[in-house]
């Protein structure tokens, strides 16, 4: 019965209560309120379509408002869910054990298992309860300061689910794929394990895994420059042209501080978006300008400016309703790939060891894999090339570990013939260590630019010279850390390409890394383009630490003792560097400004009866 298979997932006090059945696609709120898009993920293009192909396709309406509905058990839709049911999760797992009978004390061991990943509670949260029509955001523009006195004050709820209208696109809108299935993770190995002379075993693996269809989301509201033409205009008046584009938004617009827009003396409109927007024109985001077209309040509402200008409302972004709109989707992949080698030393004269040493290889495409894919529908691109080293990838890690009973005191080699009192303080200590050698993480140069869309996060600088994947090492001096010690900030040569006017080279920030010789290695990307290099181009500092632990145990009498421990925690009080700033256009740019690996001393003592 399904009474039987429902399982109580989570319960907020005053929150939405999730359960969840067995299939995956069953999932509701206990009192009906999960929501999502009408018409499931076809829903999230809005007015422009049904389907990734509406992106980029200003003045284009093939589809309607987004709207949101109830699905789920106990709700208004009890036969609709948030999307497909997912019933081929047949998940197998095989092992092998084999003792090689000419390789005397000899061990081959091999494994394979498939496994699935369930849809978490707070993907449900989220896209299926913080979405417009359960979630009320209220968004206040005003020119005049935000005071308790003029603080609008929601007096009455809103009417639930209504659509968001055109001249919001503010809020976000977060929905799940309608073909979504699990995730699913592969895992083998391969290993040799040999016994050899004084009492020393020996480990050689091949360990990997392959996760395929992973969860990941990608916000369809991607700021278009180029089939609408901005990208054209941005390029003439950032050095100091006109454009008729410009000319169509703003003519005819008084502007406080700037006058009519009327083509006299010098009241353009290109002028008059220098003047409204400069740092956009300075530091080469034509992104930044084009969100500022379709959201600005500066004629009104949002959106006002393309009514101005006789432009679609999908001029800028596919869903103009909402500032994103957020698709669930099975977007991303990942491959670890791994030699592991450990050598053990049984308890023989009271020492024990334990090291191993992992070499591996972990790559996927992250968290901007949402992004990466509509990059790769531009431009045609194999998604193949978006796959990058993962941040928490190490190429080395070596790690150890030992215990050993000093040999003093009875039936020990020195100190066998202590007095008993003696024999108790002196003998019976143990010391223990265990040592970590890690390499670093892989680490990106970012511009910050929003040179080709609004996701600058994404965005890498330009590389105009050879990156070595060893760029950078630790240096300590009186101002300071710093890791790329050998290279030094300049002014991006594109400042020479910026206008005068409106102060827009003046006031520019962009900034290019050059090496000792003074030649620009890393500089930001041009309008319209992404920067060149690949992400986690290089690596950040490794990390070395030293844990030390001498400990001893005193019979008080039977079925009690006492123990004392002294703990040396990174004994070597080595730092345990942060990464480095990379931002190419921060004036902090290669400083590291964290550390962890404090050294703490520690006694404890334990009482057992």
């Amino acid at each position: 019965p399904a009474s039987n298979r429902q399982k109580r997932c989570r319960q907020d006090a005053g929150g939405p209560r999730f359960y969840s059945a067995w299939p995956l696609a069953e999932r509701y709120e206990a009192l009906g309120r999960m929501g999502r898009l009408k018409n499931g993920s076809q829903g999230l293009f809005g007015l422009s379509g049904t389907d990734y192909s509406a992106l980029f396709r200003p003045g284009v309406f093939t589809g309607t408002l987004s709207e949101v509905e109830l699905v789920g058990r106990n709700s208004p839709n009890p036969n609709k869910n948030l999307f497909g049911a997912d019933w081929n999760n047949f998940a197998p797992g095989v092992g092998l054990t084999w003792q090689i009978p000419k390789l005397k004390e000899t061990v081959l061991r091999m494994g394979y298992g498939w496994g699935y990943e369930r849809n978490s509670i707070r993907n449900l949260d989220v896209f299926a309860a913080d979405i417009p029509g359960l979630r009320t955001t209220d968004v206040f523009r005003s020119s005049a300061a935000l005071t308790f006195a003029n603080m609008p004050i929601r007096t009455a709820p809103g009417v639930p689910l209504t659509p968001v209208p055109l001249t919001d696109r503010a809020q976000t809108l977060y929905g799940y794929d309608s073909g979504l299935v699990n995730p699913y993770i592969q895992n083998w190995n391969v290993s040799l394990t040999r016994r050899l002379p004084g009492k020393l075993t020996l480990d050689v693996r091949y360990v990997a895994s392959k996760a395929t269809r992973l969860f990941r989301s990608t916000n369809i509201n991607e700021v278009n420059i180029f089939e609408n033409g901005i990208l054209e205009a941005y390029s003439s008046a950032q050095a100091g042209g006109e454009s008729v584009l410009f000319n169509r938004v703003f003519n005819g617009l008084n502007i406080a501080g700037f006058g009519l827009v009327d083509g006299q003396n010098g009241r353009t409109g290109a002028a008059a978006i220098r003047f409204l927007q400069p740092a956009a024109f300075a530091n080469n985001n034509p992104a930044t300008l084009a969100t500022y077209l379709n959201s600005s309040t500066v004629a009104g509402l949002p959106g006002s400016l393309l009514q101005r200008g006789n432009l679609p409302e999908n001029f800028v972004v596919a869903n103009p309703q909402f500032g994103g709109v957020n698709n669930l989707g099975n977007f991303s992949n990942s491959t670890y790939h791994s030699l592991q080698v450990e050598v053990t030393r049984n308890v023989s004269r009271g020492l024990e060891v334990q090291a191993n040493w992992t070499w591996s290889r972990t790559i996927g495409d992250e968290e901007g894999a949402g992004q990466d894919l509509l990059n790769s529908y531009r431009t045609n691109r194999n998604r193949q090339f978006d796959k990058r080293l993962l941040a928490f990838h190490r190429t080395h890690i070596i790690r150890s570990n030992w215990l050993y009973q000093l040999p003093l005191g009875k039936g020990q080699r020195f100190g066998s013939n202590l007095p008993g009192f003696l024999d108790r303080v002196l003998g019976g200590w143990r010391t223990g260590a265990i040592f970590n050698l890690f390499t670093g993480t892989p680490i990106s140069f970012t511009s910050g630019r929003q040179s080709f869309n609004s996701f600058s996060a994404d965005n890498n600088a330009d590389a105009a010279g050879v990156i070595g994947p060893n760029i950078g090492s630790v240096t300590v001096a009186g101002n300071g850390v710093q890791y790329f010690w050998k290279l030094k900030i300049v002014d991006d040569p594109y400042r020479a390409q910026l206008t005068t006017l409106q102060n827009v080279r003046a006031s520019s920030v962009l900034f290019a890394i050059a090496d000792g010789s003074g030649n620009v290695i890393l500089r930001n990307p041009i309008p319209g383009r992404l920067g060149n290099l690949a992400d986690n181009a290089t690596y950040g500092p490794g990390s070395f630490r030293l844990d030390v632990r001498l400990s001893k145990a005193f019979r008080v009498r039977e079925g009690k003792e006492f123990q004392i421990y002294f703990d040396a925690e990174n004994a070597t009080n080595s730092p345990q560097w942060n990464n480095p700033n990379t931002d190419i256009n921060s004036a902090s740019f290669g400083r590291i400004t964290g550390a962890g690996g404090t050294r703490i001393l520690a006694v404890t003592g334990r009482f057992d009866f």
